[in-house]
């Protein structure tokens, strides 16, 4: 019997509330737009609306191309200033493979341990300098492929 009553009570409840709702409209969005800065519509530091004009795509695909083009250099610079460290790995892997045949013994030759840390000290100044450029590019938002 509670619950007939309670459902009584909702139902005839008033709805003033809805209707005293005001319902905002372009008009009244027009009326205070020359006040939107002030009420923090810009919270950034910066220019505001209109300042700038927002990039055509034309120009956008340009500025795009020349940011894939100076990846693409930075990348083959990178390239040309390891290319010596890489060619002395080369002949490091070369003379280790020397050493493995010439010798009976594989397992211990102390030219050949020599070698093998020397390998590893030049594979890892190669793997530093290009892990640091990728994570770099990265940041500054390149494609992978522009640094391949």
């Amino acid at each position: 019997m509670k619950s007939i009553v309670c459902i009584v009570v909702l139902a005839t409840a008033p709805v003033s509330a809805r209707d005293e709702t005001y319902t905002y409209t372009n008009e009244d969005l027009e009326r205070v737009a020359p006040y939107r800065d002030q009420m923090g519509a810009w919270t950034v530091d910066g220019p505001g609306p209109g300042a700038g004009k927002a990039p055509t795509p034309d120009r956008q695909a340009t500025a795009q191309e020349a940011t894939e083009r100076r990846w693409r250099r930075e990348a083959r610079r990178l390239q040309e200033r390891l290319a010596p460290r890489k060619k002395r790995a080369d002949e490091l892997r070369q003379r280790i493979e020397e050493r493995r045949h010439a010798t009976g013994a594989p397992w211990k030759d102390p030219q050949r341990e020599r070698l093998e840390s020397e390998l590893e000290a030049v594979e890892f100044l190669i793997r530093q300098a290009e892990d640091a450029f990728e994570e770099r590019a990265r940041k500054a938002g390149a494609l992978p492929g522009w640094i391949r």
